[in-house]
């Protein structure tokens, strides 16, 4: 049976801007989390049980939200570890490592014998990593300064490594959506978006941030800005701010997610509709178009966006948020 270990490659040596894979962890984490939205009345993917609504969608942003930027974290502190010395990123238990490991402090290894040598043998977990930067931080003022600044915190990563092992190895336990939100948009997203700007190059952002925008928006800084200046957050607006969020990672890559749902309200018998059209502030074309829905409880106005998916149904914040009249 092939070996697929013999074939791994390692992407550092296609480019130095390269430094692991974890910058497409960012940026999937980013992207899962401006997906975790609920559409109550207009998103009938969820299962219905006798005492609550679990939403598919939701859940399944919520998975890999706390994967990703689990798997972020790890690589991402293990680089730092790595920069100190890369005898800390490994796992000794053996001899055979125990000589490995020896071979870099007398610097009598080579770097292509390194990186060949190295897929033999295990490195740490999330969790082993950040015991040993908290023990190294006491004994390098230098090394305590940076995880300050990067607001490392061990309780944030810590109740991370507990949520993707519950999803890993137990698979039964989930955050609903608000507490989901304080925690990731007030804990991880400021501390990941700081280290992704301290660990990868400036050449990365072409992979993990989204292209130009039409209005002067950064759904992530928004985000951060939201929970920096609410001590209680307006769950109404991050949902506008995750919509813009989605379609901004979605452009110029566009899904139309909403199609069937709006055609599907045209065919209603309660349907009475009007709309005007304006300028999309994500991707710019004259394409937003506002919708009223006079259903027989109450009418309900939204804005989909025809070429970039931004979908929004709280005009009023909206609005707000865009400074869009």
């Amino acid at each position: 049976m092939t070996n697929y270990s013999d074939k791994l490659k390692n992407i550092r040596g296609f480019s130095s801007d390269f430094i692991s894979l974890g910058v497409f962890s960012f940026r999937n984490a980013i992207v899962s989390y401006f997906t975790s939205f609920l559409d109550d009345e207009l998103d009938g993917n969820y299962i219905d049980s006798s005492s609550n609504h679990i939403n598919i969608n939701y859940l399944n942003s919520y998975i890999e939200t706390i994967i990703h930027f689990h798997h972020f974290f790890e690589i991402s502190l293990k680089s730092i570890l790595e920069n100190i010395n890369i005898i800390y990123i490994y796992d000794i238990k053996e001899f055979e490592e125990v000589n490995f490991l020896h071979s870099i402090i007398s610097n009598s290894i080579d770097k292509d014998t390194l990186l060949k040598k190295s897929k033999n043998f295990k490195t740490i977990s999330l969790e082993k990593t950040l015991e040993r930067l908290n023990k190294l931080k006491n004994l390098n003022s230098d090394l305590a300064k940076l995880l300050n600044e990067l607001n490392i915190e061990n309780n944030t990563i810590n109740q991370l490594i507990h949520l993707r092992n519950e999803i890993s190895h137990r698979g039964i336990h989930y955050l609903e959506i608000n507490d989901f939100d304080d925690l990731i948009g007030s804990k991880i997203i400021p501390s990941a978006y700081k280290l992704i700007s301290h660990s990868f190059p400036e050449s990365t952002k072409e992979i993990w941030k989204h292209g130009n925008l039409q209005i002067k928006f950064e759904p992530i800084e928004a985000i951060i800005d939201h929970y920096k200046k609410n001590s209680k957050p307006n769950y109404h607006t991050l949902k506008i701010i995750k919509s813009l969020g989605k379609s901004a990672y979605s452009f110029p890559y566009f899904e139309n997610n909403y199609g069937n749902k709006k055609i599907a309200f045209e065919n209603s018998k309660d349907f009475n509709f009007s709309s005007e059209t304006k300028e999309c502030p994500v991707c710019g074309n004259l394409s937003l178009k506002f919708y009223e829905i006079g259903m027989s409880v109450r009418n309900k106005t939204f804005a989909e966006c025809n070429n970039c998916s931004l979908f929004i149904d709280d005009i009023e914040t909206f609005k707000k948020i865009t400074f869009l009249n």
